[in-house]
C-alpha cells in the first residue's frame, strides 16, 4: 500500500476510479481515526485528495495523463523520513536560573504544529499555563521519553515569555506499518515519523480553532522536515502550506536540516517558508553525523534563510514538573528564531 496525493481532487477521482483504491485500509496505514480518516483523507479541502493504491507508479501515470499533479505523501521524521527535527538524544540538564511568570494575558500568540505537549502532570505551572490545546488529540502520548513538542513549547515560552503558545499535533506514524521497513541508524533510537497529511490535518485543526477564537498568532513554528525522493516537492504539505497563508499571512518558520545531505529539507525550503539551521556556542552553523551524533560544520545549503542557537538547548522533557533536558537540533534553531521574530 502506498499514499500518493493529487493537486484537483475531482479529476484525480475519476483518473484513479479503475486503479485499487482503500480509503479504509490508509487509515489504518497513516494511523487515522478509522471512523473519520477516510472522508478526511479523500477529500481534505477543495484543491487536493489523497488516496491509497496498490501502485504508485501507474497512480502517477494515470493522473500525468489526466493533466494533474500528483506526488507521494511523504514521511516525516523518525531519522530518515520527515519529522521532528532533532541532531542529538536528549540528555537531563539542570534547570535554569531564569524562567517566566506563571500566567500569560493570552493576547500574544505563537502557532505550533508539533508532536503535541505533554499532560499536565508532564510540565511545570508556568508552561502549562502558558499553552493552548484543542483537546486530547494534541497530547503527546510518548511514554517515558522527552517530548519534541512540549520541549519546542517550553523554548518559546523561555524566550517569548510573553506569548501564549497555541499548539496541535501532528500524530505519529508507526515504524513498523513503513514498506519498506524504516530503515534503521546505527547507535540511534528509531522514532515513529509523522508526514506530510498529519502535518496538513493538524495546521487545518488548528486553523479553525484561531478563527473560532478570533485570534491572529504572530507567527507559526514548524519544528520538522523532511527529504522527498525524486523531483517532485512535497504536494499535500505545500497545499497545507498555501491554506494557512489564505488564513494567516504571517512568517511560517522551519527547521532547516540537521545532517549534510545536499537534498533540500522541506518546508523549509518552500519560498513562503523560512528554514533555520542550528549555531553551536561559537556560533558556527553545525549539523550532526545521524549514526554518532558528532557535530560537524555544515556545509552550504541553499534553502537555509537564518541560522540560530540551537546546540545544548534547555527545556522541560515532558516527563515531569522538575524534569529537564538538553538538546540539539535544527528544531530548536527554529524555535529560538520563531522567539527572535515574535519578540
Amino acid at each position: 500500500m502506498a499514499v500518493v496525493a493529487a493537486a484537483d481532487s475531482e479529476v484525480a477521482s475519476e483518473a484513479l476510479q479503475r486503479l485499487p483504491l482503500d480509503p479504509v485500509e490508509l487509515s489504518r496505514y497513516m494511523a487515522l481515526d478509522p471512523e473519520t480518516g477516510p472522508s478526511e483523507v479523500r477529500r481534505l479541502s477543495g484543491s487536493i485528495a489523497v488516496f491509497a493504491v496498490s501502485d504508485p507508479k501507474s497512480a502517477s501515470e494515470e493522473l500525468e495523463g489526466h493533466g494533474v499533479e500528483g506526488a507521494p505523501v511523504y514521511a516525516l521524521g523518525g531519522m530518515n523520513h520527515i519529522g521532528m527535527m532533532q541532531g542529538t538524544d536528549p540528555t537531563p540538564a539542570p534547570r535554569p536560573k531564569y524562567l517566566p511568570k506563571d500566567i500569560v494575558d493570552g493576547t500574544r500568540v505563537i502557532a505550533v504544529v508539533d508532536s503535541g505537549v505533554a499532560n499536565r502532570k508532564g510540565v511545570p505551572d508556568w508552561l502549562a499555563e502558558g499553552v493552548d490545546i484543542g483537546g486530547p488529540e494534541d497530547i503527546d502520548p510518548t511514554p517515558g521519553a522527552a517530548s519534541h513538542g512540549t520541549f519546542v513549547a517550553g523554548l518559546l515560552r523561555r524566550y517569548a515569555p510573553n506569548h501564549t503558545i497555541y499548539m496541535a499535533r501532528a500524530a505519529e506514524i508507526p515504524v513498523a506499518r513503513f514498506t519498506p521497513p524504516h530503515p534503521p541508524t546505527a547507535g540511534r533510537t528509531v522514532t515513529d515519523p509523522t508526514s506530510e497529511l498529519h502535518v496538513f490535518l493538524a495546521m487545518t485543526r488548528l486553523v479553525e480553532r484561531l478563527v473560532k477564537a478570533e485570534i491572529e498568532p504572530e507567527a507559526l513554528n514548524l519544528s520538522l522536515g523532511g527529504y522527498v525522493h525524486g523531483p517532485t516537492s512535497m504536494l499535500t504539505l505545500r497545499h497545507a502550506i498555501y491554506y494557512w497563508l489564505e488564513h494567516f499571512d504571517i512568517p511560517i518558520i522551519a527547521a532547516g536540516g540537521n545532517s549534510n545531505d545536499p537534498r533540500p529539507v522541506f518546508p523549509g525550503a518552500f519560498d513562503e517558508v523560512f528554514a533555520v539551521g542550528a549555531l553551536n556556542s561559537e556560533l558556527v552553523e553545525v549539523v550532526w553525523d545521524l549514526s554518532t551524533q558528532a557535530e560537524v560544520k555544515a556545509p552550504f545549503r541553499y534553502w537555509v534563510d537564518f541560522r540560530n542557537p540551537g546546540v545544548d538547548q534547555v527545556a522541560p522533557s515532558g516527563k515531569g514538573p522538575n524534569e529537564w533536558v538538553q538538546w540539539s537540533g535544527s528544531s530548536f534553531a527554529a524555535a529560538r528564531a520563531t522567539a527572535d521574530w515574535v519578540g
